[in-house]
Parts: C-alpha cells; structure tokens; sequence
C-alpha cells in the first residue's frame, strides 16, 4: 500500500524524522538483512562491489537491519561511494516513503513490501540460490518489486 502525504508527516512526527541526507535520482538504498551467513556476505558485498564498479557516478547508502551489528559490518566502511545510515532509529520504511526516484535493493526485506511508487525496488536473493531468510515463496506477488540476479537488471531513471 502506498503512505499518504497526511500519513508519512503523523509518522515523521512521531519518530522524530528528520534525516538530512538529500538522496539524489538514482542513489542506491540498500537494506540489510540479520544473520546472513559468511558465504552470504560474501555474495552480498561482491553483489554491491559490482554495482558501484558498473555505476561509480551513483552514491551507495547501506541502511542496518535493527539487529544486525555495525561491529561484524565494519568492512561496509571500505565500499567506494558509499555512506552509512548508523544510529538512525526509525523505521526503513519511513525513509523510503521520502525518497524520490532512488534505486531500492535488498537480499527480501519485507521493507519493501510497502511501495513508494517514485521508486525502484529489487530483490537479489536468486544471487545465493534457495534463500531460507525469504519468507516469500511466490517472488511475483508484489508487482512493484522485480527479482533480479545480474548486476545488468537493474533499471535506474533517465537524467
């Protein structure tokens, strides 16, 4: 379901919302999952290393699952182009309703099920295989979000 404007000013109100990072069309978001395995974040920063080695001119923010340690993810910090969302204690969703035209990846966080059409959203986790953190059998039933497994499928917007 989409927020509406009433909805995303109640919530940024009550979270205290006030994130000045100005995303640009095209930044990538990228929303991490709690406790990949090692053979995962490997996979996952590879993933990530070929997006912004095929894309330099595009910034790359990392958003932290709540439950996932900055300790354990502190190679994160040696990413080219990248920017990390630490200690920001609102939801994910909340920031994705205020982004315009950015570039939303994830392994299958359920953030994503809630849409921002101004948005692109992807789900990698083909990349691994069979992902036992997916809680979603059916990847098609959400339109709004594409299943990808290549680097090359994601679209971003015209400039």
């Amino acid at each position: 379901p989409e927020f509406s404007e009433q909805s995303i000013k109640k919530l940024s109100n009550f979270f205290n919302y006030n994130l000045q990072i100005d995303f640009k069309p095209n930044d990538i978001l990228y929303l991490t999952m709690p406790y990949l395995s090692d053979f995962e974040k490997l996979i996952e920063i590879r993933f990530l290393k070929e997006v912004l080695s095929k894309y330099p001119q595009n910034k790359l923010y990392i958003k932290f699952h709540p439950s996932r340690s900055m300790d354990k993810d502190l190679f994160y910090k040696e990413l080219p182009h990248t920017f990390l969302l630490e200690n920001i204690n609102i939801p994910a969703e909340l920031i994705i309703q205020n982004m315009n035209k950015v570039i939303i990846i994830s392994f299958c966080s359920t953030t994503q099920l809630i849409n921002n059409p101004k948005c692109r959203f992807y789900y990698i986790y083909p990349i691994v295989g069979n992902c036992p953190l997916c809680p979603i059998s059916n990847p098609n039933f959400m339109d709004h979000i594409k299943v990808i497994s290549k680097v090359d499928e994601l679209q971003f917007y015209d400039k």
